[in-house]
């Protein structure tokens, strides 16, 4: 059998994996009619579907806050796989390891989402400025708390996000190859984001995102 993939918009070589095996689909339907296919293993699917089911709202959420969500479809791939401990932005089918899905529930999943406007859609010139693709996805993290739970818990998580940010000497802009994805790449990223949109107020950040 033959199958034909196309990708009708430029996407970075990374940004693209094969996965082989059988899979459980799951459709939504995100907004403007937006196509949702997601793939689990089929003995996880149901509760697959219960972590994965608020996607067309978070593409509404963060269309409204970015901009247009910038492809033709999205969906998500869940491997069953104990050893992959992580989540990829892959563009339009973002790529999930169960562990991670199962400790990070629904922020993984804004995480990877996010991505597809801050990393795909606008994508890095240089591996040093990997923080703009990290720290913009984990702040849309900080953004669905904040309007899932509220302000609060919005604050409570930034505020441990700092208190984990302070343990570390990597500085976004400059890291080394050993240590790119530190977990201050993601953290005083998304904590210079936050102090942006406390210097200029929330319409003039959401204004700057959008252009940007």
């Amino acid at each position: 059998t033959t199958y034909v993939y196309e990708m009708a918009q430029p996407m970075a070589s990374y940004l693209i994996t094969i996965a082989i095996g059988e899979f459980a689909t799951h459709t939504q339907e995100g907004p403007d009619g937006l196509p949702i296919t997601n793939y689990y293993p089929p003995t996880l699917a149901r509760e697959m579907e219960s972590i994965f089911d608020s996607q067309p709202e978070m593409i509404a959420f963060f269309a409204e806050r970015f901009g247009p969500y910038p492809f033709d479809s999205y969906g998500a791939l869940v491997i069953d796989d104990v050893r992959m401990s992580f989540a990829l932005e892959t563009q339009t089918l973002s790529l999930f390891g169960i562990g991670i899905t199962r400790f990070a529930r629904d922020l993984v999943v804004a995480h990877e989402l996010v991505h597809q406007w801050f990393g795909n859609s606008v994508s890095l010139d240089n591996w040093g400025d990997i923080w703009l693709n990290e720290g913009f996805a984990t702040y849309g993290e900080v953004l669905w708390i904040e309007h899932t739970r509220g302000t609060a818990a919005a604050r409570r998580y930034l505020i441990d996000m700092y208190r984990t940010a302070r343990l570390s000497s990597v500085t976004p802009g400059n890291p080394t190859l050993a240590r790119l994805f530190d977990r201050n790449i993601y953290e005083r990223g998304a904590l210079t984001l936050h102090a942006l949109r406390y210097e200029v107020g929330d319409e003039m950040f959401f204004e700057i995102l959008r252009g940007y």
